[in-house]
């Protein structure tokens, strides 16, 4: 079976109903597309064979058709000669992968961050002993170096990926949840358990679309966008302008591509020049998976692209988006609401196995005292590669708060940490500011001896300007009262807190009784708070934490 493109081809060979093999070919693209193709055709190859004890009669084409359409599309855009799209996107490859490799240098050179590495080396060896899933091993460079990518990918200007997990095509990968974590570290269950939530992935897919009239920069052929000394040695001065932290990289603005005009009736001004126009193609990235932002977010991001934002057909809240208003229920979005869950929380212990532990019952309410119009994020136009580059320090703000508000208030599937929620979730209501006072200061809020009832842990949201939890919870006999602010790179920051000292001094804290990672050094202090949540991702899990190790 050939399907076959103006720059694309893809043979599958199939012998007595089952696929041996697919090929795709690039037969009038340059080297920088086709040294792609063999991964491509592993990715195609995968989708289409059948999985041990799998029928053909229940094999599904939904991921080959996904990623066939997305091969087509570039191909279909392609106007031969002239405009290959697959080699434009490759061009952007090669650029960011010099960029990525300039990263990984120089964190390579950073004593602070090769500490952290044999730190992390040696947790990995004393955690793998300790539960006595692997014999310990001496330290891994492969390890060491999967270390320095995920930091290059979350911390850095992300991690651009050719054909990766299953989907063809280029992304830029920036941020993964629990990536202060190995699996093993987390929760003491084994990698088996956890290991769909920690390979969970946000990434940038880039792809090509038309412009259909649009005013906007048009899609440009090249593999040099920024120059090979990656960093600019002498800033100009609109750079240091501009420049908040970090090195000045050295972009570069490639030459327009450009297409001959057909239509000979468009004859050009100057006798004996060929008439030439702008390809009817531009630059786009997917969000996968789609983001929340609040409004006006949303709005500076299309902004930082240059481009115009889609009119949004509704204007809902930011935290409707997360949790729907349920049907029937009469709800004005300028008013405060409250949400209220019931879970149960599952607190490995150090010597549990399989995921035993402690299971202990949490109420959580979640608080929205002045709400804020959002829009979910799913495609944004691009000219140059920079400019996506530079919003993704806000990507992984708004993805890490993301994940903190679905972990810790939301259903969850995953039986090796949280069990789903006990109750079904009950309609959002509003109280006023004397009822919450009651509730504060209700013994059974206050007391840290839950005596048969339910954990109680409350959360204000406020995402104007920056994200923040006002999280509330029983501590000591009394009451903790922490703020914490999501920043860019998803970088927790205690604002305010009363459970450990101001000062750098800290609070020694008890010997381990669960198999958590926590902070490093046998003290935490303010700083080491905001790492712990950075680490655990979920109020509920963070809370008791320090229930256990500071209370």
């Amino acid at each position: 079976m050939l399907i076959g493109g103006s720059a694309l081809e893809v043979t599958i060979l199939v012998d007595s109903n089952i696929v041996q093999s697919v090929t795709v070919g690039y037969p009038m693209s340059s080297p920088v597309v086709t040294r792609h193709a063999d991964g491509a055709s592993q990715i195609l190859l995968r989708d289409l064979s059948l999985r041990s004890r799998q029928s053909p009669l229940t094999k599904t084409l939904d991921k080959f058709a996904s990623n066939l359409e997305y091969l087509a599309n570039l191909d279909k855009l392609s106007v031969v000669p002239g405009l290959d799209c697959h080699e434009a996107l490759a061009g952007i490859f090669e650029s960011l992968e010099r960029l990525q490799q300039w990263d990984m240098a120089k964190l390579r050179e950073d004593e602070q961050v090769q500490r952290h590495i044999q730190r992390r080396l040696a947790e990995d060896i004393s955690i793998r002993a300790g539960h006595a899933l692997v014999e310990a091993t001496s330290l891994s460079n492969d390890l060491a170096e999967e270390i320095l990518r995920l930091e290059t990918m979350c911390t850095k200007h992300g991690l651009p990926v050719m054909n990766a997990r299953d989907r063809v095509g280029l992304s830029i990968e920036y941020w993964k949840d629990f990536r202060r974590n190995d699996p093993l570290a987390l929760s003491g269950t084994g990698q088996k358990g956890l290991q769909g939530k920690l390979e969970q992935v946000w990434a940038l897919r880039l792809g090509c679309a038309p412009l259909n009239g649009s005013i906007y920069p048009a899609i440009r052929t090249s593999d040099k966008w920024i120059s090979p000394a990656i960093e600019r040695t002498a800033p100009l001065h609109e750079d240091l302008l501009a420049m908040t932290q970090g090195p000045v990289l050295d972009w570069q603005e490639p030459p327009p591509t450009m297409l001959p005009v057909s239509d000979e009736s468009s004859r050009p001004a100057v006798e004996g020049l060929r008439a030439q126009k702008h390809p009817d193609v531009m630059f786009v990235a997917t969000l996968e998976p789609p983001i929340t932002f609040p409004q006006a977010v949303w709005n500076q991001l299309f902004q930082a692209t240059g481009s115009m934002g889609p009119v949004p057909s509704s204007y809902p809240t930011f935290d409707s988006i997360f949790f729907p208003i349920p049907t029937g229920i009469n709800h004005v979005a300028s008013e405060a609401r409250m949400i209220k869950r019931k879970r149960v929380v599952r607190i490995p212990t150090a010597a549990s196995k399989h995921g035993a532990g402690t299971e202990l019952p949490y109420e959580t309410t979640l608080f929205i005292y002045k709400p804020v119009y959002g829009q979910t994020l799913e495609e944004l136009p691009f000219s140059h590669p920079r400019q996506l580059v530079a919003i993704l320090p806000v990507l992984r703000q708004y993805a890490f708060l993301s994940a903190v508000l679905k972990n810790t208030f939301a259903s969850n599937d995953d039986p090796s940490q949280i069990t789903p929620l006990v109750d079904p979730p009950g309609p959002a209501r509003t109280t006023t500011a004397k009822d919450d006072l009651a509730m504060f200061s209700s013994p059974v809020h206050r007391s840290g001896d839950l005596s048969g009832e339910r954990f109680r842990l409350d959360v204000t949201l406020a995402v104007h300007p920056v994200p923040r939890l006002h999280v509330v919870f029983p501590f000591r006999s009394a009451t903790a009262d922490v703020v914490v602010e999501i920043r860019h790179n998803g970088s927790v920051f205690v604002v305010s807190q009363n459970i450990v000292p101001d000062d750098e001094s800290g609070v020694e804290i008890k010997p381990r009784e669960t198999a958590w990672a926590g902070p490093d050094g046998r003290t935490v202090d303010k700083h080491s708070l905001g790492l712990l949540l950075e680490i655990l991702q979920d109020l509920c899990l963070w809370t008791q934490w320090i229930q256990r190790r500071l209370g």
